[in-house]
């Protein structure tokens, strides 16, 4: 891997990924609780059955880390969507509202 894909890449890791999971995992939505009994809410599996075995706590990993994917792309969808409408209004505005009231304005100085 050369810098011009590692560095980018750390500092999405570390600007983005980190605070997004920290938000995830011990903001509001799972209060810093324990993997295996975040594993428990999700499925209704017992916690101590999700610590019990390497095995279990690996597929509690996958499913955390799945779970975590789903937040981290819906998040990354209403960014994306809020920036295509955010932009398609200033355009909008500008083409229509300013750009004309701008012209209009020149027009009338240029008359004085």
């Amino acid at each position: 891997m050369n810098w011009l894909t590692f560095v980018p890449k750390q500092l999405f890791n570390i600007f983005v990924d980190m605070p997004l999971k920290a938000f995830y995992f011990v903001g509001p939505i799972w209060r810093n609780s324990k993997p295996e009994e975040i594993c428990y809410e999700m499925t209704g599996v017992d916690s101590e059955w999700w610590g019990g075995d390497p095995l279990r706590t690996t597929k509690c990993d996958e499913l955390l880390d799945s779970h975590y994917t789903s937040f981290k792309t819906t998040i990354f969808c209403i960014v994306y969507f809020t920036a295509i409408t955010v932009g398609l209004t200033y355009a909008s505005c500008r083409c229509l509202f300013i750009k004309p009231v701008v012209k209009e304005i020149k027009s009338i100085i240029k008359c004085e």
